[in-house]
């Protein structure tokens, strides 16, 4: 929870590289989780780092992390603003694939 909190106020404070880095925090009590990754694709989303977005999908399909409606928004509107929308719509497609 801890953890999840820090991630929060980095997004909110537009502290992405921070909130990456605390995503590699090794600890029994903690474990990465939707909300998790949703902070971290918000935080991205404000500075438009849509290819560390996708990086960021993907890990989360590695771990089978399923990303919820707010990490697809996010995606989706950061991906538009820098006018990525075939991506967009590539990366949507392999999701319902996968889900």
């Amino acid at each position: 929870r801890v953890v999840n909190a820090s991630i929060s106020a980095c997004e909110k404070a537009s502290r992405w590289r921070t909130a990456l880095c605390l995503l590699e925090v090794k600890s029994a009590e903690f474990l990465p989780d939707v909300v998790t990754y949703s902070a971290i694709m918000s935080a991205l989303q404000k500075a438009l780092q849509w290819v560390l977005a996708l990086h960021l999908l993907n890990h989360m399909n590695g771990l089978f992390v399923q990303p919820d409606a707010i990490t697809i928004d996010a995606l989706v509107a950061m991906c538009q603003l820098a006018q990525k929308d075939l991506i967009v719509q590539r990366h949507l497609g392999d999701l319902h694939r996968i889900y």
